[in-house]
């Protein structure tokens, strides 16, 4: 609707300018017909994007999409020298930590045939417990307790581990 209105105003505009362009100097007449042009060209510009932009309804689905519980994600920290890396680990809910970390191994500091275990935030052994079970961030720590690179204490905040 608005585009109509927009061209019959400019339709107006463009009559009503005719008697005053053939009196005018060819190269303001120029000008003015480039103007008058430049305008109609906008308004259709304007009204293409317009058009395009509507939604049609029956292409709303309004449908919630099924969560996959087919697979689950945990993310296992990794501690090196001088950073934090944060690793994501995939298996079935059934599925170990010690399964999910050996299937794909993302640590780049531990080998895999090293002694280590996954720990929770507050410290307790996850290792061989389900994904499904345990919520939060964990580490991964080799075996003897010692962080897998480096001595030094967590130098993240305390927010960072909540649960939910």
């Amino acid at each position: 609707m608005m585009f109509l209105v927009l061209l019959f105003l400019w339709a107006i505009a463009f009559y009503s300018l005719l008697p005053f362009l053939e009196r005018m100097d060819p190269v303001i007449q120029g000008f003015t017909w480039g103007i008058i042009l430049g305008a109609f060209i906008i308004i259709l510009a304007g009204a293409g994007i317009a058009f395009s932009r509507t939604t049609n309804p029956e292409t709303l689905t309004r449908v919630a999409i099924p969560l996959d519980t087919s697979r689950v994600t945990r993310v296992v920290r990794e501690r090196t020298a001088d950073e934090v890396v944060e690793h994501l680990v995939y298996g079935t809910p059934e599925d170990t930590f010690r399964e999910a970390c050996e299937d794909g191994w993302p640590f780049k500091m531990i080998d895999r045939n090293d002694d280590w275990i996954i720990q929770d935030s507050q410290s307790n052994d996850i290792t061989d417990r389900p994904l499904i079970e345990c919520r939060g961030i964990a580490s991964i720590v080799v075996y003897n307790g010692t962080l897998a690179s480096s001595e030094e204490t967590d130098h993240l905040p305390e927010w960072w581990d909540a649960e939910d």
